[in-house]
């Protein structure tokens, strides 16, 4: 009520550009309290459990992206505490919608999975970008990817048992591919970790414990794709150092090498030309001659 008679307040002296103003603002900028107020106006106003959940996906999607913007916009993720603020705001988010979706009626919730399945397509491929980004963001991104997998787990509880098991097999599928690309050579702990993780979820996915075999493919593939993303990059950055050890002295040898290639070249296509006209052998009569031959 409290937040309703602000944006009241705001809109009778003529606030009604603040508000509009303030949707795109950042934690730590003048107008981003507003912006949280107008969003508490729209909770308070929305009544139905499906407008709730669908509600909570797109405010929960803003908090990341706010994170997301934060950490391109100042290319410095060690003074972090806006973005922690962006993080704390999804997590606050994400357990109103886990709350509302367990209120709804599981038909409701069949007819919603599409439209939580895209926005959970979106939130992880920001936490990809953010987890490639050093500093000190490895705790609220792990948090962060926790969240998004209770989503997934509690949509799995309201779906009939055989879209749910579809759910879980994918789950699986994507989890051995990423465990399957990884280096066979590594000893990381994650590899070993995530073997574990697939280990437990195939005997709970056999037994019909699909919450828990979700839960353990998840894990699976976190490990797997954090790790497959830092070996990405890690190929990356040496490929680009290999780049940068050219030196002048190389360049040089090289370009001398390139010459007497060129050179070598020139000799041996040189053809002195002959006295006359008629004693020049054209490419069809040499062939034809060695056809003979």
């Amino acid at each position: 009520m409290f937040y309703a008679l602000v944006i009241a307040a705001l809109l009778l002296v003529g606030g009604g550009g603040t508000v509009v103003a303030a949707q795109n603002d950042l934690p730590g900028d003048a107008l981003y309290n507003v912006k949280l107020a107008t969003e508490q106006v729209r909770d308070a106003l929305t009544l139905n459990q499906t407008k709730r959940v669908e509600l909570d996906t797109e405010l929960a999607g803003k908090r990341l992206q706010e994170a997301e913007a934060l950490v391109n916009k100042t290319g410095d993720t060690q003074s972090t505490e806006h973005v922690k603020e962006a993080f704390a705001g999804f997590d606050a988010r994400v357990a109103d919608l886990r709350k509302h979706l367990d209120d709804l009626k599981n038909e409701d919730a069949v007819a919603l999975a599409p439209g939580l399945d895209q926005a959970i397509s979106e939130h992880e491929a920001i936490l990809v970008r953010l987890s490639q980004h050093d500093g000190e963001l490895d705790s609220d991104l792990n948090k962060a990817e926790d969240e998004v997998d209770s989503i997934k787990e509690s949509l799995l509880t309201k779906l009939p048992e055989g879209q749910a098991k579809e759910r879980v097999q994918n789950a699986l599928d994507h989890a051995k591919k990423s465990y399957a690309n990884l280096d066979s050579t590594s000893t990381s702990t994650n590899v070993e970790a995530a073997q574990k993780e697939l280990k437990d979820a195939e005997e709970l996915f056999s037994n019909g414990q699909l919450q828990d075999a979700l839960v353990h493919a998840n894990n699976a593939a976190q490990l797997t794709d954090k790790f497959e993303t830092t070996s990405t990059d890690a190929s990356s950055d040496d490929a680009a150092q290999t780049e940068d050890q050219v030196t002048p002295e190389s360049e040089g040898a090289h370009q001398e090498a390139e010459q007497g290639v060129k050179e070598d070249a020139h000799e041996e296509t040189t053809v002195e030309a002959p006295e006359n006209d008629t004693e020049a052998p054209t490419l069809e009569t040499h062939a034809e001659d060695s056809a003979g031959e």
